[in-house]
């Protein structure tokens, strides 16, 4: 009788042995893919809350939203003049809270988890990715002339940003700041100055930044400084550490 042909187990080592090399070279690419996906999502969400700033100041006569507690700072106030916005408040790369139910305060977020704003008044805690520019509210400290009173205020529209990546809903960065001690750039907020919200690993060595002209685009993070936040910002092209070693540096 004729016996029937099987893998003997040499072949099936040759076979397993090709899939994981198979799979060693895909993998890479698949998991780029992804995250080019994640960045392009991300920049998105920041021009949708970029259009529902223009519909805001174009119904305030170029203010932008006022710093009130309660009211949901510039969280709730744009979400008026677009629904998108509740969507568009999150990074595809932060993870949002399971807890945000039994939340009775607010918390600060990392490089891959949402921030939540809650103060007494609030309906419900909110949650988000991103961070407004402080310079922009239009009731703070009215006697500091670094704010940004209106839109039309603004003169270097392509290079001041409205809205970044970032640990905490909104940020006050000076150009007196200094790195994060952090290294692994997690969360570490105010070590360094307000510049630490947006110094996160969450897109590796860059952020995503929307600006005044409605442009996004990813800013390394040693070149934050190089943005005019507020209308006095001295900028420089690029910042490094004490020892002249990069903002990032990978835990490994």
């Amino acid at each position: 009788m004729k016996r029937k042909s099987a893998f003997t187990l040499i072949e099936l080592l040759v076979v397993i042995a090709i899939i994981a090399l198979l799979l060693a070279i895909l993998l890479p690419g698949l998991r780029k893919a992804k995250e080019q996906a994640q960045d392009i999502l991300c920049r998105t969400n920041l021009k949708t809350m970029q259009l529902a700033t223009v519909l805001y100041t174009q119904a305030y006569k170029g203010k932008m939203p006022e710093y009130r507690f309660a009211s949901g700072l510039w969280i709730n106030k744009l979400t008026v003049f677009l629904d998108e916005v509740d969507d568009a408040r999150y990074c595809p790369r932060s993870k949002r809270r399971d807890d945000l139910a039994t939340m009775a305060t607010y918390s600060f977020g990392a490089a891959r988890r949402t921030w939540v704003w809650y103060w007494d008044g609030m309906e419900d805690p909110e949650e988000g990715s991103y961070t407004i520019n402080w310079w922009f509210y239009s009731n703070t400290d009215l006697t500091d002339d670094r704010y940004y009173r209106n839109i039309g205020d603004v003169t270097s529209t392509s290079n001041t940003p409205v809205f970044a990546d970032s640990i905490w809903v909104d940020c006050k960065p000076l150009d007196t700041d200094t790195c994060p001690t952090n290294f692994n750039l997690e969360g570490d907020n105010l070590n360094g100055g307000s510049m630490s919200r947006v110094l996160t690993y969450r897109h590796e060595d860059e952020g995503n930044v929307g600006f005044v002209d409605g442009s996004q685009r990813p800013v390394k993070l040693s070149a934050m400084w190089s943005l005019k936040w507020h209308k006095e910002f001295k900028t420089i092209p690029e910042k490094f550490r004490t020892d002249g070693s990069p903002i990032y540096k990978p835990v490994r």
